[in-house]
């Protein structure tokens, strides 16, 4: 398993054990922020979650089985296309810190995501000078 798509288990787990999340194969919308080759969203549909994913760049060659999951976020305004009230869980990993205004993303996030619905997102450690592993969770 990648570790990228490992993590995106890892954080659905961690709300579901931490956060109480209630967020279950079969009927949860799951979203990954920042998706880059669509492996997280890959994994978790191969999980039975109904997975998507959004960046501001999606590459050429992404990861069979995610054509037209995997979704272009317009930058100026910032604009996530999804419709209003549509994911149960709201994920990214190692994203946040890469983005130039934060309230216009959580603004977004907030936006797609159901009422009572959680979002999780990783961050590199303070002593890792690169992209490291640290969980979060956003209300």
């Amino acid at each position: 398993m990648h570790e990228q798509s490992s993590a995106a288990a890892a954080q659905i787990e961690f709300a579901r054990e931490r956060l109480g999340a209630s967020i279950a194969p079969g009927g949860g919308r799951v979203i990954d922020f920042g998706c880059g080759d669509g492996r997280s969203v890959a994994e978790l549909r191969s999980l039975g979650f109904d997975a998507w994913g959004t960046d501001i760049h999606i590459p050429d060659t992404v990861v069979p089985d995610t054509r037209g999951r995997l979704r272009l976020a317009e930058q100026v305004p910032f604009r996530l296309p999804f419709e209003d009230e549509t994911f149960d869980f709201v994920f990214s990993d190692q994203v946040m810190e890469h983005v130039e205004d934060l309230v216009a993303v959580f603004r977004e996030l907030i936006r797609v995501m159901k009422p009572g619905a959680l979002s999780t997102h990783r961050f590199p450690g303070p002593l890792c000078p690169f992209d490291g592993a640290a969980t979060s969770a956003v209300p």
